[in-house]
């Protein structure tokens, strides 16, 4: 072929760079979005359950069969690069008010379930369609989630 090449690779487009973290946005109009890491920790399910701990304020993110009555379908956007779940339902069920949307790294996020603290794990505050407002991590555990 051509020898020149030798030695070289095709990189493969990636949205995100293959060692990122498991991030999940919880968007204030009650859409759960996971970037791919998230989503394989999941083990890239069509259905999720969405469950919830008041006790721990606490989303948790877990695989479902499709016949389940709680299950969710997880569709794609931007070509593979956002997984999301239409939690508007769940979100109001559960009386969760979140001022802004929010993007999380969870605390847990293996064994085919992810755990976002709304409270206790750190966050980064998002414009509507702007995307970042503070590059800093903001403290959960000083927002008011109610």
């Amino acid at each position: 072929m051509n020898d020149f090449l030798d030695g070289f690779e095709v990189y493969e487009k990636q949205r995100t760079s293959p060692g990122s973290p498991p991030q999940v946005t919880v968007q204030s109009r009650g859409i759960f979005s996971l970037n791919p890491s998230a989503y394989d920790a999941l083990g890239r399910p069509k259905f999720v359950e969405l469950l919830y701990s008041k006790e721990r304020t606490a989303v948790a993110i877990r695989a479902a069969a499709s016949e389940s009555a709680a299950a969710y379908q997880v569709r794609t956007a931007n070509n593979g690069g956002v997984f999301n779940v239409a939690g508007r339902a769940f979100m109001v069920y559960h009386n969760i008010h979140l001022p802004e949307s929010r993007r999380y790294t969870p605390q847990h996020a293996a064994d085919g379930v992810i755990i976002v603290g709304l409270e206790s794990d750190g966050f980064v505050k998002l414009h509507p369609t702007r995307g970042i407002v503070k590059s800093s991590i903001s403290n959960a555990s000083s927002q008011t989630m109610r």
